[in-house]
């Protein structure tokens, strides 16, 4: 009986607060393993990473204004569906750039330790900070850890080669750096982050 109550409970819970439910999940989600490492680095080279064409966060919301309109309207007339359903399938923030991305896409669905789909999941964003900590450091540079910054963009797997953001494997540049990832900083704030499974490394999200 104890149990029923309890899975009734967490159901109820993930029902009315489903950003706090994921945020919760996320805390103590495991460190990805060093054989999804090995097999995401083998896939990621510089080949598949996107050069981006924004520079700040103001652009980059209205590239996703404009994909998300383009998507929706694709989906509106039913005589569009199945041209809708394969636009669906090809947008940037559903799959990797087809072409110069094709093999990561067998990663899709992998724990967040990979990338997420935009469109479903709910904005978490976490708070920032004008440091980092070595704890922090370790857990990126060693586990690939994710993170999302306070404005609720996800930064997932990377490598040497190129970084995920919001479900696009970039390029580095002269404005965001290895050095930047492997510190858990964020590209349009400048500030640093925790890992995302901040309760299974033991880092307490206070203010400091």
């Amino acid at each position: 009986m104890k149990t029923i109550t309890k899975i009734l409970t967490t159901v109820l819970l993930l029902a009315i607060y489903p950003t706090s439910a994921i945020l919760a999940n996320e805390s103590n989600r495991a460190a990805i393993s060093s054989k999804k490492i090995k097999q995401m680095d083998r896939s990621l080279k510089a080949s598949n990473a996107k050069r981006r064409t924004f520079r700040n966060q103001k652009e980059y919301s209205q590239i996703k204004r404009s994909h998300t309109k383009r998507h929706r309207t694709n989906r509106q007339d039913p005589r569009k569906q199945m041209r809708g359903d394969r636009a669906h399938r090809n947008d940037r923030n559903v799959r990797s750039v087809r072409g110069r991305d094709r093999n990561s896409d067998r990663y899709r669905y992998y724990d967040d330790d990979y990338r997420y789909n935009t469109y479903e999941r709910p904005l978490v964003k976490q708070r920032s900070y004008s440091d980092f900590k070595r704890g922090w450091y370790l857990a990126y540079l060693y586990d690939r850890a994710s993170f999302n910054d306070r404005y609720g963009y996800h930064y997932g797997y990377f490598n040497r080669y190129g970084y995920y953001f919001d479900d696009i494997f970039y390029e580095y540049d002269r404005y965001y750096r290895y050095r930047d990832r492997v510190r858990g900083m964020g590209t349009f704030d400048r500030r640093y982050y925790m890992p995302s499974n901040y309760n299974y490394y033991g880092f307490c999200p206070t203010r400091r």
